[in-house]
């Protein structure tokens, strides 16, 4: 089987520090860098593989991320075990990439027109029996309807 291991990579240093994922099966291991960093090195609980959260207001998101990290491993590993395979470095650096979000609805902000100055001309138009037969906005009938 298979064991993760998350670690900084620079324990010791006064600066901020990625975290790095190491998974061990079958005589290899493989490192990935997880996108996430410590920003003070000294909160980092290497037993527990966890930030501290007493004093770090970051320390439940980082600890949130690398759950569902080690979740996304561990089932990525489990699904090339099931179908006969081992996954490669890449594939399971694939599987801890972000997953893309939807993008948000771009909202218009579209300007009230005016009315024109001038309403609109009435049409009229004289149907097969001989009535009149009007769309637009003036009144009255023309002094000359048009014939289809």
């Amino acid at each position: 089987m298979a064991s993760l291991t998350f670690f900084l990579k620079n324990p010791n240093g006064s600066t901020s520090t990625p975290i790095i994922a190491r998974l061990a099966f079958h005589g290899t291991k493989v490192k990935i860098y997880t996108g996430l960093s410590v920003v003070e090195p000294k909160r980092w609980n290497q037993a527990a593989q966890l930030v501290n959260t007493r004093g770090y207001a970051q320390a439940d998101r980082i600890n949130d991320a690398l759950a569902a990290l080690r979740t996304r491993l561990e089932n990525c590993f489990l699904e090339y075990v099931a179908a006969g395979t081992v996954p490669t470095p890449e594939q399971l650096r694939q599987a801890i990439e972000p997953v893309p979000q939807a993008p948000e609805p771009v909202v218009a902000v579209v300007p009230m027109v005016e009315a024109p100055a001038e309403p609109a001309q009435r049409c009229w138009l004289r149907s097969s029996s001989g009535t009149s037969i009007s769309a637009g906005a003036s009144a009255g009938p023309p002094s000359r309807p048009t014939s289809l």
